[in-house]
């Protein structure tokens, strides 16, 4: 498996429609070098009154910087008492280290949302017939519809590829009215989970989230999808 401090993607998460890479980003920048991140508020769509929040580590071959402040961010919470509702309704993304399944899944994120949070969005890797990976996104939990074999629209010659899940790498959470600093730290020492990014929560308390649209890092691309 790769190294957590050398994976990294970006994943696009929209308020509404599908999932995209994100390249680049844009507007108004509020960390800047030597910060391991970087963020910007931009206007989302068309509507100038709605705000899209990007968040991520400088370079996207690196994460040990990000990923330390991350774990400097957990132990600070833990050492410092925080009101009761500080993470209600906050989002985090959660990037496992293999593909899991939905029983696993839902015993790792059901205690973070629940209750009065929600689901917001996962992503699924796959393996067609010729053994190539693949990754696709849902903005709703996953369901047994996750494990429904998959075929491709017709290519120029008229082929198509099929494929299954194989599981769940990462995804995005409103947490619940119930998370805590501990609850986070111990989801986040889980074997099965990667990384617990709490990255945007000071964001929202700073910013006065949540946001309209959110596009925020998640190292899952790069890490090893097999089984170990």
């Amino acid at each position: 498996m790769v190294s957590k401090a050398i994976a990294t993607a970006f994943v696009a998460i929209a308020t509404l429609g599908i999932g995209i890479t994100l390249e680049t980003l844009s507007g108004v920048s509020l960390a800047a070098d030597p910060t391991p991140y970087k963020v910007s508020i931009d206007p989302s769509g068309s509507d100038d009154s709605k705000r899209r929040l990007s968040v991520g580590p400088h370079d996207r071959r690196e994460w040990s910087e990000y990923i330390a402040a991350n774990s400097q961010r957990m132990e600070e919470w833990i050492q410092s008492p925080l009101p009761p509702d500080y993470f209600q309704g906050k989002f985090v993304t959660v990037t496992f280290s293999r593909p899991v399944n939905l029983e696993e899944y839902y015993d790792i994120v059901t205690p973070l949302v629940a209750p009065g949070g929600r689901i917001r969005h996962y992503i699924a890797v796959a393996r067609n017939s010729n053994g190539r990976w693949g990754s696709e996104w849902t903005f709703q939990p996953p369901t047994e519809q996750l494990y429904e074999e998959r075929v491709t629209p017709p290519n120029g010659n008229g082929n198509v590829a099929r494929y299954t899940i194989e599981g769940i790498m990462a995804s995005t959470l409103f947490l619940g009215d119930h998370t805590t600093a501990e609850l986070l730290l111990s989801v986040s020492l889980r074997d099965e989970v990667y990384l617990v990014d709490t990255t945007v929560i000071p964001i929202e308390h700073t910013f006065d989230g949540p946001f309209d649209a959110y596009h925020v890092a998640s190292p899952d691309f790069l890490l090893d999808k097999h089984e170990p």
